[in-house]
This record gives structure tokens, C-alpha cells and sequence, in this order.
């Protein structure tokens, strides 16, 4: 009988150590990898040329950095918006509003005016399924010779409490980080104190909102 009870504790601990290691497993929050092409990163480009933006993502095998997890997520969207500011002055001039875009047809987008005097780009949706969601965007950079910073982030974060996607492990922070290539913000050590002040009062020097951001810096010269 002892043997027997002895047994019965052993096998209960056993059972609370991998429930407890389960939930130590489960993660709650996502940090999704999302890699970002641009046709260009030269820090100088000519007046007149046309930047190409593209998304492309493996929604059966997305990364998540938080966990090292790779996470089936179909018809994933991040919710990017995109912000062209110039960064010689203030206030902020509305470049995005002068701005020739050109989108495809499966990325219809919309522009939204903030109070601090800049234009943000959105998409209504994207092209996605089970296996992949993409983004092509171009913009035509009939600019007045000068610095600019164009900036991409994801909105996912401000709703995902309401996100479902397969094996999702509790309720915890969803967000998406958009990956330039080789470094998060391209061309940063081209731009003058003048150019960083601005480009702080852009972020309202919030560390926060620069470190969820990616920026490609560029002058535009005729």
C-alpha cells in the first residue's frame, strides 16, 4: 500500500513538472521577421527615379524572434504603413500627398493626414493565403532636391487581441518587425545634427517608436 502511494505522489509530480514546464514553454508573445526589398539602398538618388518596395512572406513557416519559433499563419497580414518625411525642416512637409505612388491591383491602399502635418500610407488588404502575403509598391521620387527619411512599421501590436492563428500559445503582444537588409536603418550616418533633430521630433524622441521602425535615408539631388 505504501509502495502504491508512493507511486501515485511520484506520478503527480511528475505530471505538475511537465505542466509546468509546458507553460514556461508557451510564450505569449510573437515577434514576426518580415523582410523588406527596396530596388535601391544608395543613399543618393536622382530626381525623377522610381523606388520599388516589396513584401514577401513564407506564412507556413513564418519566424518569430521572441521564441525562435517557426509559425504557420495564413493569409498573414502586418498592417504596414509607410511615412516620407523631409528631414531639412520643419513643420513636417507632406510629401507622401505629392508623392506619385503606384500599388498593384491586389494592394488597393489608402492615405491618412495626422494632425503633425505629415501623410501615412495603409493598405485596405493585401494579396495573401495559406502560403504566402505580398506587397509591391512603387514610388516615383519627383522630390525637391533635399534629405528624406522614409520610414515602415506594423500596426499589428494595437490589435492582437483579437488575432487567431494556428497553435497560437495565449493572449499575449503580437507585432512584426520589417527587415531592411543588413541593418534597420539604411544610410542613418549620411544625415546631418540638423537632419537627426528632426528626425528625432519625428519619433517625439520615444526610443520605443524608433526601435519598432525601419528607415531607409536617402537625398535626393537632380
Amino acid at each position: 500500500m505504501k509502495y502504491i502511494i508512493n507511486l501515485g505522489l511520484s506520478l503527480l509530480v511528475l505530471l505538475l513538472s511537465a505542466c509546468g514546464l509546458g507553460s514556461e514553454d508557451c510564450r505569449t508573445s510573437y515577434d514576426f521577421q518580415i523582410p523588406l526589398e527596396l530596388s535601391t539602398y544608395d543613399s543618393i538618388v536622382q530626381f525623377g527615379d522610381t523606388l520599388h518596395i516589396r513584401m514577401l512572406t513564407d506564412n507556413i513557416r513564418l519566424i518569430d524572434k521572441i521564441d525562435d519559433r517557426l509559425v504557420t499563419y495564413p493569409n498573414f497580414d502586418p498592417d504596414i504603413f509607410v511615412i516620407l518625411i523631409n528631414l531639412d525642416e520643419l513643420p513636417f512637409q507632406d510629401e507622401m500627398i505629392n508623392t506619385e505612388i503606384f500599388v498593384s491591383e491586389d494592394n488597393p491602399y489608402n492615405l491618412l493626414t495626422h494632425s503633425r502635418g505629415f501623410t501615412s500610407l495603409g493598405f485596405d488588404y493585401i494579396r495573401a493565403d495559406e502560403f504566402e502575403s505580398e506587397i509591391n509598391l512603387s514610388f516615383v521620387m519627383n522630390l525637391m532636391p533635399g534629405t528624406y527619411g522614409l520610414y515602415f512599421r506594423s500596426l499589428l501590436e494595437f490589435y492582437s487581441d483579437s488575432i487567431e492563428f494556428k497553435n497560437r500559445c495565449g493572449n499575449g503582444n503580437i507585432r512584426a518587425s520589417l527587415l531592411l537588409p543588413e541593418e534597420k536603418y539604411i544610410n542613418s550616418d549620411m544625415l546631418s545634427e540638423n537632419n537627426l533633430l528632426i528626425d528625432d521630433e519625428y519619433f517625439q524622441g520615444k526610443a520605443s517608436e524608433k526601435t519598432v521602425t525601419s528607415s531607409y535615408y536617402f537625398r535626393v539631388v537632380e
